[in-house]
């Protein structure tokens, strides 16, 4: 009787490790994905930024040509080397 219960407390023991290896994977899973989540926040917001910042430099070329154009116009058909 007693061998029986001593080797069903060790198989109880063993039961619970099992069961805390994957409990315990879980945990560093959900953690790697946190930080994977965190990691890809961060960087849809630098892309949001980048993308303003192309925005504006796009504006800034239209802008530019336009002014090119406009002074173009302004100093008549261009005179070079026939």
């Amino acid at each position: 009787m007693e061998t029986e219960a001593r080797l069903s407390c060790e198989a109880w023991v063993q039961s619970i490790d099992f069961s805390d290896t994957p409990h315990s994977e879980v945990r560093a899973l959900r953690t790697i994905v946190l930080a994977h989540l965190t990691e890809i926040g961060a960087l849809r917001a630098a892309d949001r930024t980048r993308q303003a910042q192309l925005i504006e430099t796009l504006i800034l070329i239209r802008t530019l040509q336009t002014h090119v154009t406009a002074l173009q116009s302004q100093q008549g058909p261009a005179s070079g080397p026939a």
